[in-house]
């Protein structure tokens, strides 16, 4: 997600929130730290050319934030909604 050209990395975060997805609240674990991976993506790529993987960083956050249980989400919503102002 870090490296490569924009569709590779449009592509690796659809994967990966997909992944979240499908093992559910098992993802509990990792939240915290994909998370603060996938912020750090959309920080680090606030050129017009990455519109779109941009937004697919949002739909995987929203993605894999439904996949956790609320309690886990609970912890890191502070981080979601300042990354969204942040973005506006």
């Amino acid at each position: 997600m870090q490296g490569g050209i924009s569709i590779q990395k449009e592509n690796s975060v659809t994967a990966f929130a997909s992944s979240a997805v499908a093992i559910k609240e098992k993802f509990n674990e990792f939240f915290a730290e994909t998370l603060d991976l996938l912020l750090k993506c959309i920080h680090e790529n606030p050129q017009p050319q990455f519109k779109q993987y941009r937004a697919q960083i949002i739909e995987a956050i929203t993605l894999i934030s439904s996949a956790v249980s609320y309690e886990v989400f609970a912890t890191q919503s502070d981080k979601v909604i300042s990354s969204m102002i942040f973005i506006q």
